[in-house]
């Protein structure tokens, strides 16, 4: 378990990595060989008990073949490396455990075991392993030696093959030192603990009414809390300290646990079963935090996150969900605490001040890698580069094609189109003048920018532009008659159309994503390394000017994210409204659009689905019909190419507060045509086909504000009535206000109203004197 990542394996042949464990829909997978009997990852290699009875090496995170560690002469059973990488120890189905230094390659075989080697452990201070057999025994080989310096007996039920065992006997040493060693015995839920050196029995674990053997255990980072998985599939974990269980779960299915592993931050417990099905187990805060702290006493027994099991399989849906594991908390005396005994006012302070005192180390998130808005993943076969409000860019790397095929929405555009990928594209933009693309960086070529005119008159359609070896182009925008390219050295180049370099932008920071609208370039990138999953980013909105093609900001600051899912979020997509206005959606699946300096959450998309394993692909956005255009993905984030995915329109619905009432409907239909106004005008100015636009909208806030005004009335509140009257532009509706209060025989209400018409006129004039002398454009777009 890498971090933030879930390494798997199966017997289908494909290793899958899940990203945030279970909860990731569209984990990548990478095809190893006929079959896979065991994984391992360690600093920048993953190691896989593949075909021809060998671990073989892959680099990380790229996947890429890195060697053969060792070969024996029956399946690999289980493969385990030292906390520094410097050894690897591999059992196998031949009776052997090779354990290989990684600095020489010298490989010493341990020989003993008359059956099967199911499980191994290795010490962490490199002295001992421990294994298990088919043979009934579990024995302490020495490193040095390489003799078996203690054995027990009876401990696995025998038999003659790996997949017949029973039980997977998996021990675990506690970290850091090794001081204790966990093996699952014969008895139904129990787990000795033996002392290291003496190997004399130290503690026994017990499950309670527990009627299956314990299969597989392991130590949390800290070595205070051990959990376990029988093979009944239920889950277990002890405070070691005080020989109780804490917590434990139950599959209704009883599907033998077959691996289960810590995260490094202790807040997951990620496991996998015998039906190939990966879960979380989402451990509470307050139970984390004293298992994250070294030497520190557990306050209590807190509840486990319920886990969700996960089909590790690759079938159309993506990702089967079962039923939800119930979770049963065994109370302990007095308010939920451990401790037996009571302690007087003195001890209490000081343990209170030891608590405060503690340090408490936050983890650092993972930068988010740069990404191409709206494509999909560049592993899969058949993907899409770019989906947008023009045109789609597929691509095709199978073995019979590798293509790019372009289609146009509207063909007076251009026509479909197919290019043969030599080059390997990988990145694609697209507008109403330009196809660019870009390629990665490979050994015997530097990257390079190709670019594809829809509109040439003079016979040159194509130009290209190769970067210095040193840099490598992570994404590629287009705009009207313009291209831009950014690279890894944090620049931003700027092309015209016919290939003219016109522009570089340093950006302060690591970029991830850019975006362009007719002559308008966002650009988001880090400004810092957040923590606890959350990513500090900002933004960059430029405006590349007609004929010089120079780049001038416009606004920057943070780029707002949400954390509705409770945990740190990444940004998803960013692209242009059909009104030129930035929009971005995060992985919470909020979408949010830019107006003025201002970032205003438009919609919850991922609220919108069914299933929370469903989401939406987005491809626009619309601000005069206030809705986005999107692709429905059941179990995933990313669309198949095939068939053609179905686009549907998603109304605009702000998060505002009691929306199952009317009032809260009327003012967030109000309000989302007030914020959506200014915009719709500026563009009615300068084209007369966005007027019944903009007309409509303003009868659609009348209507809204005439509704909540009788509302208000209805319910006695003028001092509300008046307040939407003050808001209000428009004469007439104010005047209309002051008749509907006037008909309820509520005449103090219709005067107060009457003067604020009144008001309205004489303040009328000057507003429009103002936004004819500084242009209601700049004032919307925050000035230039």
């Amino acid at each position: 378990m890498y971090s933030r990542y879930v390494i798997t394996c199966g017997s289908e042949g494909d290793l899958r990595i899940w990203k945030g464990g279970a909860d990731d829909v569209d984990q990548r997978d990478v095809c190893v060989g006929e079959t896979a009997t065991a994984v391992a990852q360690r600093g920048k290699n993953v190691y896989v008990g593949a075909d021809g009875h060998c671990v073989q090496a892959y680099t990380w995170p790229a996947m890429e073949t890195d060697g053969v560690m060792t070969r024996f002469t029956a399946p690999v059973t289980q493969i385990e490396v030292s906390p520094d990488g410097s050894l690897l120890a591999a059992a196998s189905s031949d009776m052997e455990i090779h354990v290989v230094n990684m600095e020489n390659m010298e490989c010493k075989r341990l020989i003993g075991h008359k059956a099967p080697v199911l499980s191994i452990a290795l010490d962490p201070k490199l002295e001992f392993l421990v294994s298990s057999s088919c043979d009934t025994t579990v024995q302490v080989w020495s490193l040095m030696t390489c003799t078996v310096v203690k054995k027990w007996d009876g401990v696995v039920a025998k038999s003659n093959s790996f997949e017949l065992s029973e039980s997977l006997c998996r021990p675990s040493f506690s970290p850091r030192a090794g001081t204790m060693i966990a093996v699952p015995t014969t008895t139904a839920g129990e787990v000795v603990i033996y002392e290291r050196q003496s190997w004399n029995r130290l503690k026994t674990l017990t499950a309670p009414n527990e009627t299956a053997v314990m299969s597989v255990v392991k130590f949390s980072p800290c070595g205070r809390l051990l959990c376990g998985g029988s093979t009944r599939g239920r889950v277990y974990i002890w405070d070691v300290t005080i020989e109780r269980v804490v917590q434990s779960s139950e599959d209704k299915n009883s599907h033998a646990i077959t691996a289960l592993d810590w995260n490094l931050d202790s807040t997951t417990i990620a496991l996998c079963n015998v039906a190939g099905q990966l879960a979380n187990l989402i451990v509470q805060d307050s139970l984390s935090r004293s298992n994250s702290e070294a030497g520190s006493d557990l306050d209590g027994g807190e509840t486990l996150g319920v886990p969700e099991f996960e089909d590790d399989d690759d079938d159309s849906e993506n990702v089967i969900s079962l039923e939800k594991i119930k979770a049963s908390t065994l109370h302990q005396n007095g308010a939920g605490d451990f401790d037996e005994g009571s302690s007087d006012d003195g001890d209490e302070k000081s343990s209170v001040d030891e608590a405060y005192s503690r340090p408490h180390h936050t983890p650092l998130s993972e930068l988010q890698q740069a990404f191409q808005p709206s494509s999909t993943p560049a592993h899969l076969l058949q993907r899409f580069m770019v989906w947008n409000s023009v045109g789609i860019v597929k691509q095709f790397n199978t073995e019979d094609s590798n293509e790019i095929e372009v289609e146009f929405h509207d063909t007076g555009v251009h026509h479909s189109f197919r290019i043969n990928n030599l080059v390997g594209h990988s990145m694609a933009a697209l507008s109403t003048s330009v196809l660019a693309m870009a390629s990665p960086k490979s050994s015997d070529s530097p990257d390079r920018l190709v670019c594809i005119l829809l509109k040439a008159w003079d016979g040159q359609k194509e130009w290209d532009c190769r970067l210095e070896e040193w840099d490598a182009a992570v994404g590629v925008a287009a705009g009207a008659n313009w291209v831009a390219l950014a690279t890894s050295s944090s620049v931003v180049r700027i092309y015209s159309a016919d290939g003219t370099q016109r522009d570089v932008v340093s950006v302060p920071g690591p970029l991830v994503t850019l975006a362009a609208s007719d002559d308008r370039l966002a650009i988001v990138f880090h400004t810092g390394q957040g923590s606890n999953g959350d990513q500090f980013m900002s933004y960059c909105l430029f405006r590349i000017h007609e004929g010089t093609r120079l780049a001038s900001c416009l606004v920057e600051g943070a780029l707002p994210m949400g954390t509705l899912s409770g945990g740190g979020c990444t940004l998803r997509w960013l692209g242009f409204t059909d009104e030129n206005s930035l929009a971005a959606l995060d992985f919470d699946g909020v979408l949010r659009v830019l107006y003025g300096r201002l970032w205003r959450p438009v919609v919850s998309l991922d609220q919108q689905c069914k299933s929370r394993f469903d989401h939406y692909f987005v491809v626009g956005v619309s601000e005069t019909d206030q809705n986005v255009r999107c692709i429905l993905c059941k179990g995933a984030y990313y669309p198949p190419v095939v068939p053609k995915p179905i686009v549907t329109e998603i109304k605009w619905q702000m998060p505002l507060c009691e929306m199952s009432s009317e009032k809260g409907r009327l003012e967030e239909e109000m309000l989302r045509n007030l914020i959506t106004l200014p915009r719709v005008e500026a563009m009615a100015a300068e084209n007369e086909d966005k007027e019944p636009s903009k007309m409509a909208i303003e009868k659609t806030i009348s209507i809204t504000v005439m509704k909540l005004f009788a509302l208000a009335c209805r319910s006695g509140l003028d001092g509300r009535a008046v307040a939407l009257c003050e808001g209000m532009h428009s004469v007439d509706v104010v005047r209309l206000a002051a008749k509907y209060a006037a008909k309820l025989g509520r005449q103090q209400l219709a005067n107060k109203i009457t003067s604020i018409a009144e008001a309205i006129v004489h303040r009328s004039s000057r507003f429009h004197n103002f936004k004819s002398s500084i242009g209601l454009k700049d004032l919307f777009l925050g000035g230039e």
